[in-house]
């Protein structure tokens, strides 16, 4: 037996593609020294950095988040609710953050001691102490970015190749696509990704929406900075 021909589902591919060509455009062009550029230099090296950083998370939110939100809106058969974006079950989503927290949180800690962690963290690379309104940025332009992250990978990605092709489908073409995306971060953190990857497609799924991921990658991200940028000892 061969597929059949034409696709059967074409908007999906359509999907696929998109994602692909929104991620490149991100990577590429939205990164944050390209963004630093045309600052003003008078501001001095640590504002413009954080305005960069907050750039880039704007812009990733509407190029992972908004752009596909539209796309299925308009092209994908279901309701964009069905993408990860309804309720789901809020039980579910509580017993899953707590969990992943509870195994994350002191790994996260205990790799913050190590000199390399701050190689690679915060994102914002301005001198610590941090003050109190560049921590409330950073928490709500991370919060705002990995909304758009999370409906990217675990909604978008995620429920329309399951819904599609199947449940470990999606959980595989969403991890591998994952993997992908950290491959240029330390070997570490991209090798986590594997395990985090098929978790957090699981726990979207398990809880039938992208909250669950989404809260636990916020608290991970921010605990990740506020550790990062406490004075060195």
């Amino acid at each position: 037996m061969s597929p059949p021909w034409p696709p059967e589902d074409p908007a999906l591919l359509g999907a696929l593609l998109l994602a692909a060509a929104l991620y490149v455009v991100f990577h590429y062009f939205c990164s944050a020294p390209r963004l630093v550029r045309g600052l003003d230099a008078a501001r001095g090296a640590d504002a413009n950095a954080a305005t960069a950083v907050h750039r880039q998370r704007l812009w990733g939110f509407a190029l992972l988040g908004a752009a596909p939100l539209i796309y299925a809106a308009l092209a994908l058969p279901r309701p964009v609710g069905f993408y990860g974006l309804g309720l789901g079950d809020p039980l579910r989503a509580l017993i899953f953050v707590a969990g992943v927290a509870a195994v994350v949180l002191p790994t996260v800690f205990l790799a913050s001691r190590k000199p390399a962690f701050r190689d690679h963290y915060p994102q914002i690379r301005r001198a610590a102490p941090w003050d109190a309104a560049l921590r409330r940025s950073n928490a709500a332009t991370w919060a705002l970015y990995l909304l758009g992250y999370e409906f990217f990978f675990r909604g978008f990605l995620l429920f329309a190749v399951a819904d599609a092709w199947g449940v470990w489908a999606g959980v595989g073409v969403t991890t591998l696509a994952y993997v992908y995306a950290h491959l240029p971060k330390n070997a570490d953190e991209t090798i986590g990704t594997i395990p985090m990857g098929v978790v957090f497609a699981l726990g979207a799924l398990w809880s039938g929406a992208i909250w669950a991921p989404w809260l636990a990658h916020v608290i991970i991200a921010n605990s990740s900075d506020l550790l990062a940028s406490r004075p060195r000892a």
